[in-house]
This record gives structure tokens, C-alpha cells and sequence, in this order.
């Protein structure tokens, strides 16, 4: 008997349809796509502890895996290289989850989409903090010059 009705998952969102976005990564530049929805999966298990411990090789397998969400085999072979590359001194892991973050944030609205049509919260997201170390330091010094004049007043 022949099926009639034949759901078809290729119709509906695709992300690869999204616009690439070049990104500098010391100083060269590489074309960035808009990051798989299984990239906090990957980001949960390199902060899982025990996982890591289980099996020392993971966590290059997975920052492999967290390059290839957002680049193309080519440029995320590249990275993953220098990141490995002793003698590299600007790409480091805290850099490539820089750049990583970077993407994410680029195409927020359209994860914010994509997470909302899944019907979940956006895993990416990020509470609002200083924008930096120096902007909690000029604030907290501020704070202090504050106390300081009212101590004197």
C-alpha cells in the first residue's frame, strides 16, 4: 500500500539559507555561518568535568566540532591548527569561544527564531554584564570616589 501523506522536513527554516558574515580572527579573515542549534550541546558537554576526565581526547574532538558549527571545514581546520599550535600565541581556547560567541550574538534574532519555533528558551543567550573588566573597574571607582566625597563633605 502506497503512503499518501509524506511529511516533508526539508520545507521550513534553513539555516543555511541565512547570509554569512566575515569575521576577523588575528588579522585574516573567515566567513562565518550562522551557528548549528547543537552548538550548546557541544559548549555543556566541554564544561562537563567528569566527561573530560573519562576521556582526555574530547575536548579537542568537541572545539573541533564547536569550529565546524560556524565555519566550513577548510577555515575550521585552520583554527583548530593554530589553536593547537604552541607557537600561536593569539589563538588561544578563550579566543576561539570569543569568536564563537561573537557569531552567536551576530545572529541572535534569528537563533531567538529558531529556538522559539522549537518551543525553548535560547540556551546562547546571555544576562546583561559590564561590557568588559575595565568598565567594572571605572565603576567601582567611581563608587569609591563617591564615598570618598561624601566622607569629606
Amino acid at each position: 500500500m502506497a503512503t499518501d501523506f509524506v511529511l516533508d522536513a526539508d520545507t521550513g527554516y534553513d539555516r543555511n539559507e541565512l547570509p554569512t558574515v566575515p569575521i576577523r580572527v588575528d588579522g585574516k579573515v573567515y566567513t562565518a555561518h550562522c551557528p548549528k542549534d547543537s552548538l550548546p550541546v557541544l559548549m555543556a558537554r566541554l564544561n562537563d568535568a567528569e566527561q573530560i576526565k573519562a576521556d582526555p581526547g574530547m575536548p579537542e574532538h568537541l572545539v573541533s566540532q564547536i569550529l565546524l558549527s560556524i565555519f566550513d571545514q577548510d577555515d575550521a581546520d585552520e583554527l583548530m591548527t593554530r589553536l593547537l599550535d604552541m607557537g600561536e600565541r593569539k589563538v588561544t581556547l578563550a579566543y576561539v569561544i570569543h569568536v564563537v560567541r561573537l557569531v552567536a550574538d551576530h545572529y541572535e534574532t534569528d537563533l531567538e527564531a529558531q529556538y522559539a519555533e522549537m518551543g525553548v528558551d535560547n540556551p546562547l543567550r546571555r544576562e546583561e554584564v559590564p561590557a568588559n573588566r575595565q568598565a567594572r573597574r571605572a565603576k567601582k571607582a567611581a563608587t569609591a570616589a563617591k564615598k570618598t566625597a561624601a566622607r569629606k563633605a
